[in-house]
């Protein structure tokens, strides 16, 4: 690849991931001049992850990836799996050896794997940095729709993960705060109260009788009624099974939208009802869900704009070592396992010729790491307050990614003669 072509590829991307810098920006000053509040932003995301999402994957895997894409695309998914493995791995390795907290190994091994990549593939596609990666007569809106459905592809292995590993991981630190706390508690002083003095209340000496008796009588009536609060028959309550509640985790809204997808190239006649331009229902229904899917994209990192401005930044201190040792697996590390994973899996054979997923493979693992650990955290009971402070920096030091582009690009030009 020339040097030309180098600089227009860190170009591009530099522009991709403005565009994304900007659309951020617009969501924290909405959420700054108090248009949106933790209710309100809570709620978007919510709608994004559960209703805009799934509908994307339906309109892009559904319509765009047909079941012989599989035979090649296979290793998108694998790729994303494993990588993620092996950043989950070398972060609990981090987290030993430097003492960091728990969210250090999700924060290393969880990347943006939905929003930033298709936004920075909006812009690569619209610089023409996408046309070198072009099948033959192949046009580059056709490029770009192929390239999305294999990111989303990426997008419903991720999720299952987090949804899985996530909270586990991340129960460590609560454990750790709660043992703190405990500690703190037994060096401090106690604070001792009788069933008698209580809150602001005075210890008068000389109180008169007549209000030691009223003390006395509203303690009595507060004793009975608790003992008749303890005769109440305590209703059980029904438990579900643990592998009942695993599948739920499992079956989330883009995993349920992944196989909706594929059920439209299972049933026959589906594709064509829905997708084709001819078909009975592609405009009453598919127009619909490509326009709603559409949103996802611009909104989602909008609501994370606004995400980062709600969220409580009073001890948004995540530390300097689990800052650094974050980002330079999100932005050092694993781009370089990747650039040699792909090497090595097309000098072997692994992959076919296939140079939009060459790069798609180094572009995976890259990147700032996800929204979703603050969301994750907050379900755990973790302080978002230092993943909150992590992720800020992560998403501003978000343009280095155009370097990882341009690297991806130099592969596939040497990988392709």
């Amino acid at each position: 690849m020339t040097a030309s072509g180098i600089a227009g590829a860190i170009v591009g991307a530099i522009k991709g991931t403005v565009s994304v810098l900007m659309t951020m920006l617009a969501g924290y000053v909405v959420a700054q001049c108090g248009l949106l509040d933790t209710a309100s932003t809570r709620r978007l995301s919510k709608l994004c992850s559960f209703v805009f999402l799934p509908l994307l994957l339906v309109s892009q895997i559904g319509e765009h990836l047909h079941p012989n894409e599989l035979r090649t695309a296979w290793i998108v998914p694998f790729w994303g799996a494993l990588s993620t493995a092996i950043a989950y791995a070398i972060g609990w390795l981090g987290k030993k050896a430097f003492k960091l907290p728990a969210w250090a190994i999700l924060a290393a091994g969880r990347p943006n794997a939905t929003a930033l990549p298709l936004m920075l593939l909006e812009g690569l596609s619209k610089d023409g940095v996408l046309d070198a990666l072009q099948r033959p007569g192949e046009l580059p809106s056709d490029t770009l729709a192929r390239a999305r459905s294999l990111i989303l592809l990426n997008v419903v292995v991720q999720q299952c993960i987090t949804f899985l590993a996530g909270p586990n991981i991340l129960a460590q630190d609560k454990k750790q705060d709660n043992s703190v706390s405990s500690r703190r508690r037994r060096s401090g002083r106690p604070v001792i109260q009788d069933v008698e003095h209580v809150g602001l209340l005075q210890d008068e000496s000389d109180s008169d009788d007549s209000g030691d008796r009223d003390d006395h009588a509203t303690n009595e009536d507060a004793r009975h009624a608790l003992d008749r609060l303890q005769d109440i028959p305590k209703i059980p309550k029904w438990k579900i099974p643990r592998i009942l509640s695993r599948v739920g985790k499992v079956f989330n809204p883009p995993l349920i939208g992944a196989c909706v997808a594929a059920l439209l190239w299972v049933i026959p006649g589906a594709h064509h009802i829905l997708f084709s331009p001819d078909g009975a229902l592609h405009v009453p229904v598919a127009t619909p869900i490509d326009n709603l899917g559409a949103l996802y994209v611009s909104l989602q990192v909008f609501v994370v704009g606004a995400e980062l401005a709600v969220l409580p930044w009073s001890e948004a201190r995540p530390g300097a070592r689990t800052t650094t040792f974050a980002l330079l697996m999100r932005f050092a590390v694993m781009p370089a396992l990747t650039l040699l994973f792909v090497w090595l899996a097309v000098k072997h054979g692994l992959v076919g010729y296939e140079p939009l997923i060459w790069f798609l493979l180094v572009l995976i693992p890259s990147g700032p790491s996800a929204m979703s650990l603050a969301a994750l955290a907050e379900t755990v009971g973790v302080s978002q307050a230092p993943i909150a402070g992590y992720l800020l920096v992560a998403n501003l030091c978000s343009p280095l990614i155009s370097i990882t582009c341009a690297a991806g690009l130099a592969l596939v030009k040497h990988l392709e003669r």
